[in-house]
């Protein structure tokens, strides 16, 4: 098996040292699809092109759509208004993923009816939710309808749950014959990097639906076409016009949506396939009002892991102690010993605590996933107890448990990234026939 590090043919390479990582950059020539019309002066996501009668869908009159507050135009136009008021299909109902149909309303993700007004004057559509007790569409939800219609907002990261959703998704309407188009959306992330092990099939789940990186470096359409490579059916995916794999969400020049209550800025989205890991931890990682780049504990050598971070010199981020005040903590359940699943319900700490802050400095040359593994050894060194790995919910995330066997065994980060990275013999074919961008 080779690395998952080592870099792809006719691909550049770029060493990180100690950071353990991999560039990808794509080789001109080497995109599966022609080359896309690039509008003047912008990017032009999926739904924004069938909106404006650019890309035509075929003969699609009746579908579902499953979207979500932060699909939202350049301008900030919810895509679930601007797709029922004006674009080219008869929208019967609506699916909603984790979160919902709104973001802010979390906690509050169920069927239900949500009216909207047109130029015809109000409708109500029937909105099902796909996440919960059901994570997939019923057959009755699909009755009569030509196509599901796919447009939500990814960020990048294998465990975050839109793409399992899709999955789902897919495989139901393979079954009943219902076509399934994506309006492709930009990974927040860009599409040259990818960072972290490979998924091992024997791990797969709702967080980890697909034998991809964690940071696999592939927007939602291109998620779609890997998972069409098992499902099968009828697939159509409307590329993003004007996309790089170079792009990140800086380059682009449009709004930030939260595509879910923590994410709430494209710093935390950089973080979160690092951060993501101390969810199965006692480590908060949530901290105040900058999730996933501050984090903290009542028992945490705060101003030790710095120190640690610190003297790597790890490219792309600042890393440093602060003292926060109280409230900005959430305490007890989250570090107290359970059995069964911690409660939502989190009190504030009353007193000040130090914590570890991220700056992102350069979004190009950080490294999450490399930064969460050196912090995780040097936090399973220092802290073991209080640290409690969950075995069950971290493996997941790992998409293995070569990971936290190797953080028990007291390995090195070196090391842990090594054993941990092995690319499977076809991963680099299908990941370049998944990719839509250059």
């Amino acid at each position: 098996m080779r690395a998952a590090w080592a870099f792809f043919p006719n691909l550049a390479w770029k060493s990180l040292g100690r950071a353990a990582s991999c560039v990808l950059l794509c080789a001109a020539g080497a995109s599966t699809v022609a080359a896309l019309p690039i509008p003047a002066g912008r990017v032009q996501t999926g739904a924004e092109r069938v909106l404006s009668g650019e890309w035509r869908t075929g003969r699609i009159r009746k579908v579902a759509l499953l979207t979500h507050a932060a699909a939202v135009s350049d301008t900030g136009e919810r895509d679930v208004l601007a797709l029922v008021r004006r674009g080219p299909w008869h929208v019967e109902r609506l699916f909603t993923p984790e979160h919902g149909l709104d973001a802010a309303l979390q906690g509050q993700i169920r069927d239900g009816a949500v009216t909207l007004a047109t130029a015809e004057g109000t409708r109500s559509l029937g909105v099902r939710s796909l996440y919960g007790t059901r994570l997939k569409p019923r057959a009755e939800d699909l009755a009569g309808l030509d196509a599901v219609v796919v447009d939500l907002q990814d960020v990048g990261a294998r465990f975050y749950t839109y793409g399992a959703t899709l999955r789902r998704v897919m495989e139901v309407c393979r079954e009943r014959g219902v076509k399934v188009v994506v309006l492709d959306r930009p990974n927040p992330l860009g599409g040259e990097v990818v960072e972290g092990g490979i998924l091992d099939p024997r791990f797969l789940s709702f967080t980890g639906p697909a034998e991809v990186a964690v940071r696999h470096g592939l927007t939602l359409g291109e998620l779609a076409r890997w998972f069409n490579d098992e499902i099968g059916g009828q697939l159509e995916v409307v590329p993003v016009a004007g996309l790089t794999r170079r792009d990140l969400w800086s380059d682009l020049g449009r709004p930030w949506t939260p595509p879910s209550p923590a994410m709430t800025s494209f710093e935390s989205a950089l973080c979160y396939p690092g951060a993501c890991f101390f969810e199965a931890t006692r480590l908060d990682v949530r901290v105040g009002d900058r999730p996933f780049t501050v984090w903290g504990a009542p028992w945490l050598d705060a101003a030790g892991l710095v120190s640690s971070l610190q003297s790597l010199a790890l490219p792309g981020v600042e890393i440093r102690l602060a003292t926060l005040p109280p409230g900005t903590m959430r305490t007890k359940d989250l570090w107290e010993p359970v059995s069964g699943p911690r409660g939502l319900e989190r009190v504030p700490s009353v007193e000040p605590f130090q914590a570890v802050v991220l700056d992102v400095r350069d979004p190009r040359a950080f490294r999450p996933v490399t930064l969460a593994v050196h912090a995780l050894a040097w936090l399973q060194a220092h802290h073991a107890g209080p640290l409690g790995l969950e075995s069950r919910g971290f493996d997941r995330m790992a998409g293995t448990d070569i990971l936290r066997l190797g953080l028990l065994e007291g390995r090195s980060p070196t090391d842990l990234l090594g054993i941990w990275s092995t690319e499977p013999p076809d991963h680099l074919q299908r990941w370049r026939r998944a990719r839509l961008y250059r």
